[in-house]
């Protein structure tokens, strides 16, 4: 997530719009996924770019002085709402290409290795983000 290290988020207006950003580009890339295999791969890609733009230590700042807000309350619970139903239509469809022996099973076995360290990562946010995934 290289286009993320340098953000600068000067304005809560700002926040609204990536958080918005996010969630059309998860909305559109599950449409995509559902249509061509490759797109499942960019809808991991961008649910991992979430998970790095929440765990930021900087961003820690942006929710403490506009996370009370209740657009950005809003927007975070919609973000919120589709980066799961997002992370579950990953999780069926690799279970899906694996039955259908269209992926390896190592690979399966090692993306669930990644979704459980991912947790320990979403704890980390509800703790220190009140992002709540």
């Amino acid at each position: 997530m290289e286009e993320m290290k340098g953000l600068s988020i000067v304005s809560y207006v700002e926040l609204l719009d990536l958080l918005n950003s996010f969630e059309n580009e998860l909305k559109q890339l599950m449409t995509t996924a559902n249509n061509a295999p490759e797109g499942l791969e960019l809808l991991g890609a961008k649910l991992d770019s979430l998970c790095e733009f929440i765990v930021c230590e900087e961003n820690e700042q942006l929710w403490k002085q506009w996370g009370e807000r209740e657009d950005v309350k809003q927007s975070a619970e919609r973000l919120r709402e589709t980066s799961s139903v997002a992370l579950c239509m990953v999780e069926k469809m690799r279970a899906l290409y694996v039955y259908t022996e269209e992926l390896d099973m190592d690979l399966y076995l090692s993306f669930y290795l990644h979704l459980l360290t991912k947790k320990g990562v979403m704890l980390k946010l509800t703790e220190h983000l009140k992002f709540g995934l």
